[in-house]
């Protein structure tokens, strides 16, 4: 595949991670989620965009990249907008383990504890 060479070459280097990412989404499912695992360390990400969360979310089945982006599912201050991400985009990410990970993160704390 033309895109998989592309971003195997030295002319990738040059264009931004986070692109890059964004790119992978037209390949297979297992080459995805093997750039993925390659980019995102060196992506500078801080916080999930409607995008990325996206992104992410689609790739939550995957217990490597599950374990990478843990933490940004444990920042607070964004609370509000991934859970707004998640409802907007229901169709597209909607399974267990997002809804699992934002429930332990953003609900669990609200409950009572007698």
């Amino acid at each position: 595949m033309e895109l998989e060479k592309f971003l195997n070459s030295p002319a990738a280097s040059k264009i931004p991670t986070a692109n890059k990412i964004w790119a992978t989404q037209a390949l297979p499912k297992e080459k995805k989620e093997q750039f993925f695992i390659s980019l995102w360390p060196s992506s500078s990400i801080s916080e999930l965009d409607e995008t990325h969360f996206i992104i992410v979310s689609q790739m939550l089945g995957n217990k490597e990249i599950q374990e990478m982006v843990r933490p940004y599912f444990s920042n607070l201050n964004q609370a509000s907008n991934y859970v707004s991400y998640a409802i907007q985009n229901q169709s597209l990410i909607q399974s267990d383990i997002l809804t699992d990970l934002l429930k332990k993160t953003y609900i669990a704390p609200l409950k009572p504890r007698f």
